[in-house]
């Protein structure tokens, strides 16, 4: 069975139609793909350059006891060991005990919390181990 030229050419024809919008299909879900991608880019550069930066404060003994002192805390003992601090705090108010350890975490890392209420009063004797970054 011979194939006449009208059905090749058909054929063929179909074959590129079918081809032709496969690429195009494929080459908008790229484009669009690379717009997304360049619109997060954008975004993140936009954020970057609006960042204000702030100078962190080396961890040291003096920062922690004016943090100590600014938050009128008890402090107890502090002793560095092995690079890390350990900080001891008597009878802390909870809520001031949150404050407290939000800025100590904007200048090291905290390594652990112990918390212990002996009075029911919500005031507790605190064991607060950090290191710097």
């Amino acid at each position: 069975m011979i194939l006449s030229r009208k059905v090749i050419y058909t054929l063929v024809l179909l074959l590129f139609t079918f081809y032709l919008y496969t690429f195009t299909v494929d080459f908008n879900n790229f484009r669009n793909f690379l717009n997304n991608q360049y619109v997060k880019f954008k975004g993140f550069v936009f954020l970057l350059e609006n960042t204000e930066y702030r100078k962190m404060k080396s961890l040291n003994e003096e920062l922690i006891r004016n943090l100590a002192q600014k938050y009128g805390l008890n402090l107890k003992e502090i002793n560095y060991r092995e690079g890390k601090y350990v900080i001891f705090l008597r009878e802390t108010d909870g809520r001031v005990l949150v404050l407290f350890i939000s800025d100590l975490e904007q200048n090291g890392v905290l390594e652990s919390l112990e918390a212990v209420d002996n009075t029911g009063k919500g005031k507790f004797d605190t064991k607060i181990t950090l290191r710097p970054f």
